[in-house]
């Protein structure tokens, strides 16, 4: 089974040992039960590249915006995310150019600095959980690896 939560895609159950199945079950019950799929919309777009215009150029924030910038930083260390957000903002110029142009074309994004901060940022503010969601699988991997007496970077399925 794959799933369509790009943070579960690549999960190798049989690979995952005893010890974790369940909390990775229901670590994975809980993500689906919350994590509305939907692709960025040209005003979900627009919002977060003004969140982070703002950001950068000491305008108005709110508190909740300023969490969701705080996520946003940790970036670099959460692949698995950013890759899950520029698959959705690919899948949203493919949908557009088919719209528009009335072709199949493969739009292959390599954004510079900001771009990919807006890209990341929008794919927070449509996911609230899928952070809370990636601080589980994290913690809940390194319990594994302790509690089988494996290295840190040991395979642990997921």
């Amino acid at each position: 089974m794959v799933s369509k939560i790009y943070i579960f895609k690549n999960v190798d159950w049989c690979a995952v040992p005893n010890c974790a199945r369940k909390d990775l079950a229901d670590i994975y019950a809980e993500c689906v039960e919350n994590y509305q799929f939907g692709f960025p919309t040209i005003e979900s777009i627009q919002y977060a590249a003004d969140l982070y215009d703002r950001s950068i150029s000491s305008g108005p924030i709110t508190p909740e915006e300023k969490k969701l910038l705080t996520k946003m930083k940790r970036m670099p260390w959460t692949n698995k995310l950013y890759m899950a957000a520029l698959d959705e903002f690919k899948q949203y110029m493919d949908a557009m150019f088919q719209n528009v142009l009335g072709v199949n074309f493969k739009f292959f994004v390599n954004p510079y600095h900001a771009t990919k901060q807006v890209i990341f940022l929008d794919y927070l503010i449509r996911h609230p959980g899928i952070m809370g969601t990636y601080n589980k699988l994290s913690r809940l991997r390194c319990k594994t690896r302790k509690l089988c007496n494996l290295s840190s970077t040991d395979y642990v399925g997921f």
